[in-house]
């Protein structure tokens, strides 16, 4: 692995996505106190991470990927909870992908991380159900399973692109005997 799933990881990567030499301030400093009072993770529901929580929230998460080898789910797992901490004061979500993606470069050749389709995961309005539903109970299997189920559906349909393209390519390469030719 040339990148771990960690603090340092997120800190290149929001320097570079900022396009900033150094970051001058890192988490979030600015947001909500506290939880709303309504009973979901951990017996509170947010938007957003309570500031004084964020760090904490984090470091357990990344001491979570670093101790088990199911890397897949382990980068949904990534994906899930940066983008439900919310640790930023903005690009929570491409952050979210770029360490799915790194997590998931772990435990392939790395490039074939960065093909699977995370991006489109948190834009899908079933998994968006899902998501509610992990908030509720903290089992994420909704959500892992959406997600299995989304980027095996668009992988599906990159197959068939795929096939469908080399079908085309190959079809203008043949023509059709003439009697003459036969």
């Amino acid at each position: 692995r040339l990148l771990q799933p960690d603090d340092n990881f997120l800190a290149d990567a929001f320097t570079y996505l900022l396009g900033v030499p150094e970051l001058t301030k890192f988490y979030s400093e600015e947001g909500p106190s506290s939880y709303r009072p309504i009973s979901l993770i951990n017996g509170y529901d947010y938007d957003k991470a309570p500031v004084r929580d964020i760090e904490p929230m984090m470091d357990n998460l990344f001491g979570m990927l670093k101790g088990t080898d199911k890397l897949l789910i382990n980068s949904l797992t990534a994906l899930f909870y940066v983008s439900y901490i919310q640790p930023f004061d903005n690009l929570n979500y491409p952050l979210a992908i770029l360490l799915a993606k790194d997590v998931y470069a772990g435990c392939s050749s790395g490039i074939s991380a960065f093909m699977l389709p995370f991006e489109g995961i948190l834009s899908d309005h079933a998994i968006m159900e899902a998501i509610k539903e992990c908030k509720k109970d903290g089992d994420l299997t909704y959500f892992i399973l959406g997600s299995l189920n989304f980027m095996n559906r668009l992988l599906d349909n990159l197959k068939d692109q795929i096939q469908q393209a080399r079908i085309t390519h190959y079809k203008g390469e043949y023509k059709t005997l003439s009697p003459e030719e036969e």
